[in-house]
Parts: C-alpha cells; structure tokens; sequence
C-alpha cells in the first residue's frame, strides 16, 4: 500500500472506531438498548461497566489488530506489541507506578471522581469493601485491564505508530492524545483537562521503550488505585 493511502487508511480508522466507540460502547448504550437483559440480576449493576470492556477490547485492539495484518500486511510488534527489555519496563514502571498512584490518591479525594468511581458505583446505594464485595471488586479489576489493552493498542499503538513513518514523532503524539481526550467528553473535568498531557506522556514512554506494556500496565494501575481509594 502506498504511504498516502495507508495513512488515510490509519486516519479514517482511528475517525470511525472512536465514533462507534462513542455511540455504542458505553455505558449509556447498554442501559438504552440491552440493559433489559440483566436488569434485576445480582450483579447486574457490573453489566453496563463490562459491556464497556468488552465493546473497547473489540473495538480498540481486535479490529485495528486485523486492520494491521489483513488490510496493511504488517505485524502488531511493529505497534508496540512487543514486551520490550525488562530493564526498561522496570525502570518506566519504577517512576510510573507511584506516580499514578498520587494522582489516583488527589483524584480520589474530590467529590466528582467519588460520583463516578468506580463505575458502577452510580447504580448502587454503596459498595461497602467488605465480606463477597472484596471477591466481586478484585474480579472487577481484573476485568478492567481488557479495557485499558484495548485503549493503549488503540491510541499509543495503532494511531501513534501508524501516523509517526507519515507524520513525524510529535505529529502522530499530538493526534493520538487530541482523539484519546475526545472520549473523555463525560469524564470529571480534571480527568477531561489533564487527558491530553497524560496522553503525550503515555505516548513518548510506549515510543521510548517501544513497548506499550508498562503504559497498559500504568494506566490500568491508575484506574484500579482510584476506584480503591475511592471506596475505602
């Protein structure tokens, strides 16, 4: 495929998904449309958040994955699928890891992030962290990191290694982080205003490492010590 198509390619992709990502991967489309299927069940205030999980681990990683190997003939590796040298995912991970947490310990602490977090917690008078509750949060989380897989493969992957041969380092960094904080259009607004900032830095460190495993890694940690903080 010729340069000029195969970014128009990448472009039109990352355009499409994140739109079908907006219109029916949320929360919102799953109360709408499907949410009469688990209604009244146990857990199915967790149905929604799941949905999510889902529809981001297709959207975001499944169909740019065949986007890549069917359509361009290239390999995942070369889109951050790759582990990386240990060294550097410790030493990325060794700065990475406190440094989510303090902003998960300062968002934690105000009032929107508390309405918001985790995200089932809107559909529940509380989720007290005791008793079956501890076994039905830690199987929460886990489930979460399919969330974050997609997204990282999704925007520091596909969109930023796709972009970088046509549009240089910076150019495709500032698209990914631009369309990345697009999708933070219902988020508190501190997590809307600093997604931008957090995602260039999430993009320079997948670059760096070539590696977008301590970014998942990180970012999935983040999610994981708000949605603690928030309950205990």
């Amino acid at each position: 495929m010729k340069p000029a198509a195969r970014t128009a390619l990448v472009i039109a992709a990352v355009a499409v998904i994140s739109a079908l990502f907006a219109l029916v991967g949320t929360p919102a489309f799953y109360d709408c449309c499907l949410g009469a299927f688990t209604e009244g069940g146990t857990y199915g205030f967790l149905a929604p958040s799941l949905y999510q999980f889902a529809a981001a681990f297709v959207l975001f990683l499944v169909v740019p994955w065949l986007i890549v190997t069917r359509l361009l003939g290239e390999r995942p590796a070369d889109y951050g699928w790759r582990m990386g040298t240990l060294r550097d995912n410790l030493l990325t991970l060794s700065w990475g890891i406190p440094l989510v947490f303090v902003l998960a310990a300062l968002s934690a602490a105000k009032p929107e992030f508390q309405a918001q977090y985790p995200l089932f917690i809107s559909r529940l008078p509380a989720f007290p962290l005791r008793g079956q509750n501890v076994a039905v949060f830690a199987l929460y989380e886990f489930t979460y990191v399919f969330y974050y897989v997609g997204y990282e493969f999704f925007f520091r992957g596909f969109a930023l290694c796709g972009l970088k041969p046509a549009w240089g380092k910076w150019g495709a960094i500032l698209f990914q982080a631009a369309v990345s904080t697009l999708l933070h259009y219902d988020k508190p607004l501190p997590e809307l205003i600093t997604a931008f900032p957090g995602g260039i830095v999430f993009g320079l460190v997948a670059l760096r490492g070539r590696s977008l495993f301590p970014v998942i890694i990180a970012h999935w940690l983040l999610g994981v010590f708000l949605d603690l903080l928030v309950l205990l």
